[in-house]
């Protein structure tokens, strides 16, 4: 036990192979990246080694294929990131990352509320919860994001700031393109 984390006692070990991410091992258990993260009590931060070993919920299904690049000619819009006060301000669209980086900006949480930074990689619908703090900012660390979790590709990394009840304020979005680097 880590910190007053308690590891699942009723999920299965895996041993992580080389290539393996923690977003493509959660899809593939049936489990989100919080679930994974929090059931092995690893920092929202933390990647994996090809060799160790880990809980997960169940064995993994069928391969979930995260790689995929942007076509040379296709636009990639930025949603939202007119306020001020919801802004990621460290990174243009199709900025290329690699290892773990900060995503600096502003997020003006309001009393009672919080903000998230999420990820989609190309190709899913959903996104992915990575952070989430009640903490307001302004011009600094959002978050660190370590693109390792996710794979290469082009993902979607949306900050969202939230009122007191959970719902997204008028505004409170900033979504941008980004392609991450293989390991």
């Amino acid at each position: 036990m880590l910190g007053g984390c308690r590891v699942r006692d009723d999920w299965l070990p895996y041993q992580v192979k080389s290539g393996d991410t923690l977003y493509a091992l959660a899809l593939q258990s049936g489990a989100s990246l919080i679930e994974l993260r929090d059931g092995n009590c690893f920092n929202y931060v933390r990647g994996l080694l090809p060799g160790e070993s880990i809980l997960l919920p169940r064995m993994p299904g069928l391969l979930v294929s995260l790689a995929s690049l942007p076509a040379a000619d296709q636009s990639f819009a930025v949603l939202g990131c007119n306020a001020p006060s919801v802004a990621i301000v460290n990174m243009d669209p199709m900025t290329e990352l690699a290892d773990i980086v900060a995503v600096d900006g502003s997020a003006d949480v309001p009393l009672g509320g919080s903000y998230r930074l999420s990820i989609r990689p190309s190709g899913h619908l959903d996104f992915a919860l990575y952070f989430e703090s009640a903490e307001a900012k302004q011009a600094e660390v959002l978050g660190l994001l370590n693109t390792e979790i996710f794979g290469g590709g082009l993902h979607y990394l949306r900050l969202e700031v939230l009122d007191a009840e959970g719902a997204q304020i008028d505004a409170g979005i900033c979504e941008i393109p980004l392609v991450f680097q293989s390991p």
